[in-house]
Parts: C-alpha cells; sequence; structure tokens
C-alpha cells in the first residue's frame, strides 16, 4: 500500500459525510471516525507487509535467494 491509499482512508468518513449528511454527527465523532479508519488501514497495511505472500512477491521482485537454512544467498 501507499500513503495515498492511507490519506485516502482517513479522508474517506469525511467525504462520506459530505456527500450525505446526517444530522447526529458533530465535528469530534466525525474526526474519530477518520482516525478509526485509518488505524485500521494501518494495521491491515502493516498485517500485509509481514505477509508470507508479500515476502515471497519482495523476494521474487528484488531477486533474492535463500539457502536451505533460510540465509540470504549473496
Amino acid at each position: 500500500m501507499t500513503g495515498y491509499y492511507l490519506d485516502e482512508e482517513i479522508l474517506q468518513p469525511l467525504w462520506d459525510f459530505l456527500e450525505h449528511p446526517y444530522g447526529d454527527m458533530n465535528f469530534k465523532s466525525l474526526l474519530g471516525a477518520c482516525l478509526e479508519n485509518f488505524f485500521i488501514a494501518c494495521s491491515d497495511d502493516m498485517a500485509d507487509a509481514q505477509s508470507e505472500d508479500n515476502f515471497k512477491n519482495e523476494s521474487g521482485a528484488n531477486s533474492w535467494e535463500y539457502l536451505s537454512n533460510g540465509k540470504l544467498f549473496n
């Protein structure tokens, strides 16, 4: 994921509110929704970065090879 993705996630509740305002929303609640979206996106991004699939993709993209004991082959 990129920084742009995280920017979009933090702003999504704001865009949703501007498109369809609802009466019980105040600034504090809207800011809380923005931060909650951001922290969920950060958590998902971190989980993705630490996944086995990401490891395989990064290794393949960088042509990294490993020995049978798991050490990086230089």
